[in-house]
């Protein structure tokens, strides 16, 4: 009888350390193991929970020994190239038998990255929007942060919320407004938008960004969003908008035809952000190459050419040329 009634307290304690455990674990930010106030205690801190989307972002023509047929759904089509060299034909012979859904570590569908540990790409979107709409809703709450870095963290975390809403409506169409952290007892029951609202409102949040990031950040900071990124994001985002098969409703897919006024708006933002980057505003580092610097502009490994606007780069670090 003592034996159960111990064993019974015992049962009972560590019920109550368990969820005291629980209660602790539940307060603290999941991408972090942080609380969220020591996230934003400070501008270092919010900008490392930040930096995580620049981890997430998808390099397409990554490869390496263990995975060299790294084609992607830019390849799916009968007159497809491969991107590497290594295997030539035979990378191509299940992509185009149908057979790239059972390729669980190529392309998007299925896609794990070279080592198991990424989600599919719009998996780590939707983690990309609730990690930037928590650092616009706490940014402007850090204590003595200085305009500077304030107006960098928020450019960016517009920048990169625009970034990820652009992948998901690009696979899915448009998509209900993710403007909020959504906590589990808010209404969910969203109203989808066309691909076109969402697009306004995507390029609402690019305009606060354009505003709001530098045109350039100091070599340590290297691979950062700049305002010449948003600009370019900017004209692309309207470029898919005016596609005749975005000009859809909810109900219906068909070929429309090219919406006029999205190319206006399309041939509009593309103007600024050439006229933009042949400025040189603010010393950075955007140019239109020579023709004899073709094979620099694509072609390379360790550094973003000077004509790239928006690349994935080793944030904090940079690149030698």
């Amino acid at each position: 009888m003592k034996r159960n009634m111990k064993h019974r307290i015992l049962t009972s304690l560590l019920i109550i350390i368990g969820f005291t455990s629980c209660e602790d674990y539940l307060d603290k930010a999941p991408e972090l193991g942080l609380t969220e106030e020591d996230v934003f205690a400070e501008f270092e801190s919010a900008r490392g929970f930040l930096d995580q989307n620049y981890d997430m972002l998808e390099d397409f023509h990554n490869w390496d020994s263990q995975n060299i047929r790294n084609y992607n759904m830019t390849s799916l089509s009968d007159e497809t190239a491969s991107i590497t060299d290594n295997q030539g034909l035979l990378s191509l012979l299940p992509l185009n038998a149908g057979q790239w859904l059972d390729e669980n570590n190529k392309g998007e569908v299925g896609w794990d990255g070279c080592c198991g540990t990424r989600s599919p790409i719009l998996g780590r979107a939707f983690k990309g929007l609730r990690v930037t709409n928590k650092v616009i809703a706490n940014a402007e709450m850090i204590p003595n942060i200085a305009s500077d870095d304030l107006n960098g963290l928020l450019g960016q975390a517009y920048f990169l919320r625009a970034w990820w809403y652009f992948q998901i409506i690009q696979r899915w169409g448009g998509m209900p407004i993710f403007d909020r952290v959504f906590s589990p007892n808010d209404d969910l029951d969203l109203n989808r938008l066309t691909y076109q609202e969402s697009s306004e409102w995507l390029i609402e949040g690019l305009n606060k960004a354009i505003d709001l990031l530098p045109d350039t950040w100091g070599d340590a900071q290297y691979g950062r969003a700049t305002k010449g990124s948003a600009l370019g994001l900017r004209s692309m985002v309207a470029l898919y908008a005016a596609s005749p098969l975005m000009k859809n409703d909810l109900n219906s897919i068909v070929n429309n035809g090219y919406d006029l006024g999205w190319s206006e708006r399309t041939a509009e933002y593309a103007y600024e952000a050439i006229e933009y980057v042949k400025s040189g505003t603010g010393g950075h580092r955007y140019r239109l190459m020579d023709g004899d610097e073709y094979e620099n502009i694509f072609y390379h490994e360790t550094y973003a050419s000077d004509e790239e606007l928006w690349f994935k780069g080793d944030v904090g670090r940079r690149n030698v040329r």
